[in-house]
């Protein structure tokens, strides 16, 4: 038992109970973020701080990165409550648990599940979750290569650029969000669901889980997006002059930039330095596609009648997310993974939300444009 009276008596005992309790080391400050939250301690050294420093711009991915490595939850933290000499079968099963409360909090929590939900996706294994994701990306490559980003059918045409040679943001974003629409029609789970349940799930998650589905392409190392085409389009911008070697077309930042109106640049520059930051999370390919699923169903700020069911096909993914970490990471690495995910998530909820609004924005605009 860990009391005032001796608490110093074992540091590890005392960690591991305020860990057990809930606390979150992510909020634990660094020397030097807590002089930049409360100031310097009275005695300490602060020169450095007097001297006058500018704070780290959350948009900068490098700083975005140092800031998160210093606060995130370690696998030193997660050993403590995860013993290494126990059985994979306990090790997993820990693991589950504290996985989950990660992810949905960032916070760690032995209590957040009982043993009846364990048990109930006991058989979410390593193989399960493999096949799942594999059945997630076939589906996610079929709606790619259905829908392309130039249209002429009637009533729906659609064009990648414009005739300025600008990228046609509105007709972009709205093909993208239909290869996503799209994945859905084809996921058991989601079809299931009333049609209020699904319209009320798409509203609020779609242009998170669209945003998430393009940083499969996105390459960390050139920081490019590379695009394979479709048929159509290759030969449409082939009419137009435009060279695309090997059926693919890659553009990173600065090219997005130059061609997008100005009141979506701040924009796009948080989503890629966004998609720097996620690849440094590590997050495996098998995982990204299994991650889809897990935001298609996540219920926050949604007004949906079967909240049970919906949240059972969550944890079902939940479930099957960790298992494709553990298989790449171990069970201490999957929980660390997790922490992280929970921040990043909510960062790209909050970039969805600013661009879901100016791409209808911008659609409205050219609808009003075709009507004069």
């Amino acid at each position: 038992d860990v009391s005032f009276a001796n608490r110093r008596s074992c540091q590890a005992c005392r960690y591991r109970k305020c860990l057990a309790a809930g606390m979150k080391p992510g909020l634990v400050l660094s020397e030097n973020h807590g002089y930049k939250r409360i100031g310097a301690k009275k005695g300490s050294r602060s020169t450095k701080h007097q001297a006058g420093e500018e704070g780290d711009d959350p948009d900068d991915p490098e700083s975005r990165m140092e800031t998160s490595q210093g606060t995130e939850v370690t696998r030193e933290d997660l050993s403590l409550l995860i013993d290494g000499e126990k059985s994979y079968d306990e090790q997993n099963r820990i693991g589950r648990m504290l996985f989950i409360s990660l992810f949905d909090t960032g916070s760690i929590s032995t209590d957040r599940l009982e043993e009846r939900e364990l048990n109930k996706y006991s058989g979410i294994d390593e193989t399960v979750a493999m096949v799942k994701s594999f059945q997630i990306e076939r589906q996610l490559n079929h709606s790619r290569k259905y829908l392309p980003f130039n249209s002429d059918k009637s009533g729906e045409k659609r064009k990648m650029l414009c005739e300025n040679g600008k990228i046609n943001t509105g007709d972009l974003a709205q093909t993208l969000i239909d290869h996503t629409i799209m994945l859905l029609k084809h996921n058991k789970e989601f079809n299931s669901l009333p049609l209020s349940d699904q319209t009320e799930l798409s509203e609020t998650n779609l242009m998170t889980v669209t945003l998430l589905s393009v940083f499969e392409v996105y390459n960390g190392q050139t920081h490019n997006l590379t695009w394979k085409l479709t048929e159509d389009d290759f030969n449409l911008l082939a009419v137009e002059g435009i060279k695309v070697p090997h059926g693919r077309v890659s553009f990173g930042l600065a090219e997005t930039l130059s061609k997008v109106d100005a009141d979506l640049k701040d924009d796009l520059t948080k989503l890629f330095n966004f998609f720097d930051y996620f690849h440094q999370i590590g997050l495996p390919r098998s995982s990204l596609y299994i991650l889809l699923l897990v935001v298609v169903f996540n219920q926050d700020g949604v007004d949906v009648k079967n909240r049970d069911e919906i949240e059972n096909f969550r944890k079902y993914f939940l479930f099957a997310l960790f298992e494709t970490l553990v298989a790449a990471e171990g069970v201490l690495g999957a929980c660390s993974i997790g922490a992280r995910l929970h921040t990043a998530l909510n960062d790209l909820n909050r970039i969805a939300q600013i661009l879901g609004q100016k791409f209808i924005d911008v659609e409205e605009k050219e609808e009003n444009l075709n009507t004069l």
